[in-house]
């Protein structure tokens, strides 16, 4: 069953040669897809606004898989830095482009073995972060971008709901939360999606009463 029934995201390609003219009956994975062409295999693209409409309508069940899927990598992470064998993942480390008006650019790649990201940031002197997530195969063929607003605070609340997650011997009924930025926000959510009938007050602690 599609989770997303509203969910608009761009395509590229086609694997059908035959397939010249755009079509608006394209759908991968049950996903309604937008009908962008090249002559090259699908990719998906989703914006800011797709990956935000995922996020806002994320089931408990898959943010416990995801939950899952993130504890996975840590353990294969931690084991890799004490094995004498060829690690899985690989996470070299990042670098950094600063121009002249001292906007920075990091580029962030790593892999897992079967597919390998790029994530590309600019931290620009003026304004908020802003990037994208390119995803490939292992052969190089690009699989997908998406935008990387989010995804940054999306991956550190799943980091801390994997200690919430296990926390059974404590009550969940009173939360004390410190700062009131979008990290927060999505430590929230994932709360209240993981624990909706255990809290009942949330307790927000910031600098000022103006955010």
């Amino acid at each position: 069953m599609n989770p997303f029934p509203t969910l608009k995201v761009g395509l590229i390609g086609t694997d059908d040669a035959s397939a010249d003219e755009p079509s608006d009956a394209c759908d991968i994975a049950g996903w309604p897809l937008g009908n962008f062409y090249l002559n090259a295999p699908k990719m998906l693209i989703l914006s800011d606004s797709d990956v935000s409409n995922i996020l806002l309508n994320l089931p408990p069940e898959q943010c416990s898989q995801l939950i899952s899927s993130l504890e996975e990598i840590l353990k294969t992470y931690t084991s890799d830095q004490l094995s004498s064998e060829p690690n899985t993942l690989h996470q070299p480390h990042r670098n950094s482009i600063v121009n002249k008006f001292n906007d920075t650019t990091l580029v962030m790649p790593s892999s897992d073995t079967t597919n390998t990201a790029v994530k590309v940031v600019t931290l620009p002197q003026k304004g908020n972060a802003t990037g994208a997530i390119t995803v490939m195969e292992r052969s190089g063929r690009l699989v997908g971008m998406l935008s990387a607003a989010q995804v940054t605070a999306f991956r550190t609340a799943l980091a801390v709901m994997s200690l919430y997650a296990q926390v059974d011997h404590i009550s969940k009924k009173n939360i004390v939360c410190f700062g009131s930025g979008k990290q927060v926000q999505l430590d929230i959510r994932l709360a209240l999606l993981l624990s909706p009938l255990e809290i009942e007050n949330i307790t927000i602690i910031n600098r000022g009463r103006s955010r």
